[in-house]
């Protein structure tokens, strides 16, 4: 990796956004910081349309070609935004006072956490390749079509795969999605002459910058203190959803916020500082989101019925009958694809936001902070009228979608992700509100304040004992742990071998391992905490059984996340009555040993409870194939969450500051007690990216395979898509991919992008002898070894193979006669 060709080529499309909107930048009220952090992502955008003109016109998709073409595209554009300057209002630049010490202290200390979370960030992006699934599948596989192909081409839709069989073509589920975010990975890799695994998806990075100095801007324009601007920037980049669309780059979610997200901010300046201006540049950032997403037109139509609910009277009757149409368009084409059907996962949809990991306390503060800035005579209460009316139109929004709509399915994987492209307008609402409650009411009785923090710390503790002494059962006798030693357990099933005082499952791809504790009799009630002593497993999933006297034929199962401390079973509705049998199912690791020292059962005391939510608080929850939904750094449902707890002490500040200060609470100590308990759970979240950066740099830097995942058996399935390209040639072919069995679907996908620049087309059972002919090639998945002596699976089985391995068989056709070829020839007399 050259560090600086590589930076010259993120920088120039920002460089090329930041000209384009700087005649503009007075006329629309922006700060410096501001104008950076949109021009950055109206840059991005600027790269659509010559893509667009690459596709007609090939020979441009040059290096040479594309940065001349990108300056051509700046300076017309440029020229456009000198022409309609003219059209926007004037605007006085907002006055600040001078910056004190303290503003500079806090500032640079703020300034060097935002470093931390983006060097975390930086780390991941250096050493980790592209992550599933949907980075893979739909966006970078787009990207690295275009890029082998030499152009931008149409990716079609999965179900026209029997058609292509004369020409090369390609495929992905999200054919229909628009180009902004392919286009800044093939942009990046066409530059550089490679397509790289770490560095095309290196663009989240000045991203997650420009989103930073976008918020920056508009707070401190908005609310014209200095300290607003690194507060929200270190509060949204802090997130730690957010930061993980960083880490594992390559999702459409971060670009919308930067798209949408900051174009409803622009919005909700403009309506309060009532500023064309802004106005203008909220819908045209809106707008350019659909660049990125179709889900860009919820959030679009959101913008716009706010701005008729707000402006209403001052609207003439043509221009209420267009925004009407426009909004009615735009929700049809958004519902188009959704059917009408009534769900209910609010309690799901509510767990997400309150009790998750995702959001630190930004759903404790912010409908907290709104509701005390609408009471009577808060000095907020204009700007949280529109913050809370914006904020009410965008959860009606998701309830729509989510409780009106067949997307009710998609709550787990999409309701997070689909808030993150609203969290800067969120964290803008709280600036604003915080802002303007803080200049208008000084601080008072400090003494008082300082009772009121402490009073609320021990009604926490008070809270924190009461759990724990009605969590424990305090019903039972005092009984002594229950120990099952690696020696004592029953090797039922599997390649377990015992060395010393341990159990060791060698690596392996497949199978698993059952051991058993054999008879034993105790009372469920008794023993609610386990403990899995084991070593070599990482993280991984590994599975607890148990029989009881009610049902002794079938065990019942729990899988258990080994490394994360103590269980508690009682959070199991089965773990109940008189057990009679426990036993684990191990899977194996496929490049370390497991090693069992054995399993510990004891009961829950209040100690015991408190040690294992102190250890579940603290022990580190590494990037799963969920973390870019949701982030879950508790591994127990039983247990209270830190973002709960913290939210709750603020809560119990505000009760006792209003009970000892008066009726109207002086709000810097609330706002410094909400900023504690941020910066807690952020330290959390911090130690949490350390411990990840140590176990990713331990990965990659020693693996024989550094495009590689940490997951399942990627490094096989990428060294047979090796052997898959090298047995094919450099000429790209039509490859059929054929597995039987349901658990292969990621290696499907897996193998279908790294493939490129064959063509790869899935297909999920028996395929028939005219399917295999029309291709090229056939690869079978397997799990069984296959010599080149054995023929291929059927109906290629008068064939033998090219390729043949544990993973994997690849069997080629003979070329098939075009149609010219089949014609026969005339016989000369």
């Amino acid at each position: 990796m050259n560090p600086v060709l590589l930076t010259a080529t993120l920088l120039l499309p920002w460089v090329a956004g930041a000209l384009v909107l700087r005649p503009l930048r007075q006329r629309l009220r922006l700060t410096r910081a501001g104008w950076l952090g949109y021009g950055y992502f109206l840059g991005a955008a600027l790269l659509v349309p010559f893509a667009i003109l690459a596709s007609i016109l090939p020979g441009l998709a040059t290096p040479v070609t594309l940065i001349l073409s990108l300056l051509t595209l700046t300076l017309a554009t440029s020229l456009l935004a000198q022409w309609a300057r003219q059209f926007l209002p004037t605007a006085v630049p907002p006055a600040l006072p001078p910056a004190t010490r303290c503003e500079r202290w806090l500032t640079l200390l703020l300034l060097a956490l935002i470093a931390v979370h983006l060097s975390f960030s930086a780390f991941e992006l250096y050493w980790r390749p592209v992550f599933p699934w949907d980075a893979w599948q739909t966006w970078l596989y787009t990207a690295k079509v275009w890029y082998f192909n030499g152009a931008p081409i149409d990716i079609l839709p999965p179900g026209q795969w029997p058609k292509l069989a004369d020409e090369i073509s390609y495929t992905a589920q999200g054919h229909h999605y628009p180009w902004l975010v392919p286009v800044q990975s093939w942009w990046l890799a066409s530059l550089l002459g490679s397509w790289d695994e770490t560095q095309v998806v290196w663009p989240a990075l000045p991203a997650a910058i420009a989103l930073g100095l976008a918020l920056w801007g508009q707070a401190v324009a908005a609310t014209r203190q200095r300290l607003a601007g690194p507060i929200a920037a270190w509060l949204l980049l802090s997130l730690p959803l957010l930061q993980t669309h960083v880490s594992l780059a390559g999702y459409a979610d971060l670009w919308l916020a930067g798209f949408s997200g900051l174009g409803l901010i622009a919005i909700t300046r403009g309506l309060l500082e009532a500023h064309r201006g802004q106005l203008l540049l909220g819908l045209a950032a809106l707008t350019l989101g659909l660049l990125v997403k179709h889900d860009a037109i919820i959030w679009l139509s959101c913008g716009l019925l706010l701005i008729g609910l707000l402006r209403l009277r001052q609207m003439t009757t043509t221009t209420i009958v267009l925004t009407g149409a426009l909004l009615l368009g735009l929700l049809a084409v958004g519902l188009s694809r959704l059917g009408l059907q009534l769900h209910f996962e609010f309690a799901y949809y509510a767990q997400l936001l309150w009790l998750a990991d995702s959001w630190h306390l930004l759903w404790y503060l912010l409908p907290g902070a709104i509701l005390l800035a609408l009471l009577p005579g808060s000095p907020a209460r204009a700007t949280a009228k529109t913050v809370g009316l914006l904020l009410a139109i965008l959860l009606a929004s998701q309830l729509l979608l989510f409780g009106a709509t067949n997307a009710s399915g998609w709550v787990g994987t999409a309701a997070s992700r689909l808030l993150l492209h609203i969290s800067p307008l969120l964290i803008f609402a709280l600036a604003c509100i915080a802002g303007a409650s803080v200049k208008a009411l000084p601080i008072r009785h400090r003494w008082r304040c300082a009772m009121a923090i402490l009073a609320s710390s021990l009604c926490l503790l008070l809270l924190v004992g009461t759990w724990l002494l009605l969590s424990a059962n305090s019903n039972n006798k005092p009984a002594d742990a229950l120990d099952f030693k690696a020696p004592q357990l029953l090797v039922v099933d599997g390649p377990l071998r015992p060395l010393y005082s341990r159990l060791i499952l060698s690596p392996s791809t497949n199978g698993h391992a059952i051991v058993s504790s054999g008879p034993v009799q105790f009372d469920a009630e008794t023993y609610d905490l386990l403990n899995v002593d084991i070593d070599g497993a990482g993280q991984n999933k590994q599975t607890f059984l148990w029989r009881t006297t009610a049902r002794p034929a079938k065990p019942f199962t729990r899988d258990l996340v080994i490394g994360s401390g103590k269980i508690r079973l009682s959070e199991d509705d089965n773990w109940q009555g008189e057990i009679i049998e426990v036993g684990l199912v191990l899977y194996p690791d496929t490049q370390r040993t497991l090693s069992l020292a054995g399993l510990h059962l004891e009961a829950a005391t209040p100690l015991s409870l408190l040690k294992l939510a102190i250890n579940d608080w603290i022990t580190p929850h590494f990037w799963t194939q969920i973390s870019i939904n949701r982030t879950e750094l508790s591994a127990s449902s039983g247990l209270p969450t830190l973002p709960l707890l913290a939210g709750l002490w603020v809560l119990f500040s505000w009760i006792a500051l209003r009970l000892l200060t008066g009726t109207a609470p002086p709000v810097q100590p609330l706002l410094g007690a909400a900023l504690f308990a941020w910066l807690l759970l952020d330290a959390r979240w911090l130690h949490n990216n350390y411990r990840q950066a140590l176990a990713t740099q331990a990965h990659y830097a020693h693996a024989a395979d550094p495009e590689a995942l940490e997951l399942g058996d990627d490094a096989a399935l990428l060294e047979l898509a090796r052997q898959t390209r090298a047995a094919l040639g450099q000429k790209p072919q039509q490859v059929l991919l054929v597995a039987e069995d349901p658990p292969q679907e990621f290696a499907l996908r897996r193998l279908k992008y790294a493939l490129l620049p064959h063509s790869a087309y899935i297909r999920k059972s028996r395929v028939s002898r005219r399917r295999a002919a029309s291709m090229d090639a056939v690869l079978w998945l397997t799990t069984d070894a296959w010599d080149m002596q054995t023929a291929c699976p059927r109906p290629l089985h008068h064939t033998k193979p090219v390729l043949a391995t544990s993973r994997g068989i690849l069997c080629t056709l003979p070329p098939q006669p075009t149609a010219l070829e089949r014609t026969p020839k005339k016989q000369t007399p």
